[in-house]
């Protein structure tokens, strides 16, 4: 069809179908959807507590027997939660550019950025890219699934064979209606991640006999492609799920459970083992979730598919975005931010898929993943293959907290250390410092004979500023021997020693109060110290709860379960991960409808 005839039907297109959806999803939301919509949610175990009332409530807003303020040095138990946790919210957000590009070019075998028609990438002003919070849309993000769906929509109709493959029918014959009927449901199936109801498919029909067949017979399923490639129930991850009476919260129908799974695992629109699974009733039991799960990490696509959630979380996906002076550090160059990235990723994927071991010596790895720039900036014999697993033994480099692409990420000059003591406490302690206050005077000059180290000292003797730095700048401190881009040195820029020595310091944090004020001397004892607190280890668990359910977790009562079940594994990360995705949040959401204040 000629341009000049199509861009009217395609804008008409975007706004009846685009937004008209939109309405209609967001009103599902609050309503049962229709019986032949997704196979029903499985029970649950437990049972909500009942208010005086008589009303259904949780318990699992928080804990349910508050803890003690405990003092430095002490320890606290584990708090009681009720037998039903909150699920939570489960949020409204869009795919991302990298689940859009996988998801379009799985359905019709066209890559979305090979195509160069979509905008710029994600913005990221949370940990992980898949948080709801990232979530905007623009003008020009519009515009590009417009103009993707269209090529989509052309090159799966172009020629005999792929109108075979996509098609399976001749719409140009007298049964035409019933060829498009079938392709709609079929194709909207894939594409809605759940059967389409009647409706769905009635107006897909309709829209799809609109076109103008005399000038191209496909046009028609042209347009129940580009149409269902704009819809929210295809750009967006919406879940309704099904009230459990006389419960407050909603199980997830098995086609969600389904896009869940697909979503964090494969990072794409479920295929047809998946569709087929949910749709027989098998994601219907927890256990059995679970199973599919661990069967789906078998396979190296799904733990490719995994590497964002290591990278983001770690920070050093954004190391392509470092800037770094190279008259100050002449070693730097592209070619060793990327072999930075490669290190951190492969020791990370040993410690997570490697059978036997334990993600928590992450931090206190003895070997490492290196080639020849790395050896270079390490001081370190070069590998006989790139990237050949190494010895750390008699070096100064201990597991994760001295490779050098966080340490790059985490630089930045004088604040340098509380950069790094921020990270420490924030993503691997899951411990965030309180809010920086109004008007923090800024870090004064070095001075002639003045250490980096006494300036922040200075810095964190005025009150407004001790709150904050008490917790952070002491954890950078351990690793202030690794310079802007992860060198090891002993003398800072005025050639004065650098000293350090730290100080783990209490604070409120729930993971972190189990951990005793202590003091350390370099980044191996510090190390040793966050692994022996398990504070480490349960902020994986939180992490990955962030991560897969696009949402912080709002409560420790969701996470405790998964946290018991990867400390029983050994600290499996697969152990986790299965526990995570049979996990009420995973499986529920709470009922909008029937919300009760939480506390």
């Amino acid at each position: 069809m000629p341009s000049d005839q199509w861009f009217p039907r395609r804008t008409f297109l975007l706004g009846a179908v685009l937004f008209g959806t939109a309405l209609f999803t967001f009103a599902a939301g609050c309503n049962e959807p229709p019986a032949d919509s997704a196979a029903a949610g499985g029970a649950a175990p437990g049972a909500p507590v009942t208010g005086a009332g008589g009303e259904a409530t949780f318990g699992g807003a928080g804990p349910t027997t508050p803890s003690p303020q405990p003092t430095a040095g002490t320890t606290v138990t584990e708090e009681t939660c009720a037998p039903v946790a909150d699920p939570g919210p489960a949020v409204l957000r869009s795919l991302t550019r990298a689940e859009y590009v996988k998801s379009v070019a799985a359905l019709t075998g066209v890559d979305p950025e090979a195509s160069g028609l979509l905008p710029q990438p994600d913005r990221q002003i949370t940990t992980f890219q898949r948080t709801s919070e990232n979530f905007s849309l623009e003008t020009r993000a519009v515009r590009g699934y417009l103009d993707v769906a269209e090529a989509a929509a052309t090159k799966m109709f172009e020629t005999p064979e792929s109108r075979s493959k996509y098609l399976g029918c001749e719409p140009t014959l007298a049964d035409g209606a019933a060829c498009l009927s079938q392709f709609a449901a079929r194709f909207g199936r894939q594409a809605f991640r759940r059967p389409l109801d009647a409706t769905e498919t009635a107006n897909l029909v309709a829209l799809a006999q609109s076109a103008a067949v005399d000038v191209n017979p496909y046009a028609g399923a042209a347009l129940i492609v580009e149409a269902l490639l704009q819809s929210p129930s295809f750009l967006m991850h919406v879940e309704v799920g099904r009230p459990e009476a006389p419960g407050l919260r909603r199980a997830l129908t098995g086609f969600e459970r389904a896009s869940r799974l697909s979503y964090l695992l494969l990072g794409t629109t479920p295929n047809e083992q998946l569709l087929a699974a949910a749709e027989s009733g098998m994601l219907d039991d927890p256990a059995q979730v679970e199973q599919l799960a661990l069967t789906l990490l078998e396979d190296e696509g799904a733990r490719a598919s995994l590497r964002p959630f290591f990278q983001q979380w770690l920070g050093i996906s954004s190391l392509k975005d470092a800037a770094v002076n190279v008259q100050q550090y002449p070693l730097w160059s592209d070619s060793l931010r990327a072999s930075m990235t490669e290190e951190t990723t492969r020791l990370v994927e040993d410690f997570a898929w490697t059978p036997g071991r334990s993600f928590a010596d992450l931090l206190t790895a003895k070997h490492s993943y290196i080639d020849s720039n790395l050896a270079k900036l390490y001081g370190m014999t070069p590998p006989a293959a790139d990237f050949a697993q190494v010895s750390l033994e008699g070096t100064k480099r201990f597991g994760l907290l001295t490779q050098a692409s966080w340490l790059t990420v985490m630089s930045g000059g004088a604040v340098t250390p509380i950069r790094r003591g921020k990270f420490i406490r924030s993503s691997l302690l899951c411990a965030p410092p309180i809010p920086l206050p109004p008007n923090v005077p800024e870090l004064e000059p070095t001075k002639p004979g003045q250490s980096e180290r006494e300036v922040l000292e200075h810095h964190r003797s005025s009150p407004a500023c001790a709150g904050c730095h008490e917790y952070l700048d002491p954890l950078g401190f351990g690793l202030a021997r690794y310079d802007g881009i992860g060198a090891y040195r002993e003398v800072d820029a005025q050639g004065l020693t650098i000293d350090e020595s730290g100080e783990f310091a209490y604070d409120s944090n729930p993971n972190v109060r189990l951990v005793p004020a202590e003091a350390f001397v370099g980044p191996g004892e510090l190390s040793q110290l966050l692994t022996q607190t398990s504070a480490f280890q349960a902020c994986v668990v939180e992490k990955l709860f962030e991560y897969a359910l696009a949402r912080p977790e709002p409560n420790r009562c969701i996470s405790q379960p998964v946290k018991r079940a990867f400390a029983d594994s050994g600290y499996a990360f697969r152990s986790a991960l299965g526990a995570l995705v049979r996990a009420d949040a995973f499986l529920y959401r709470r009922d909008p409808l029937q919300e009760v204040a939480q506390p």
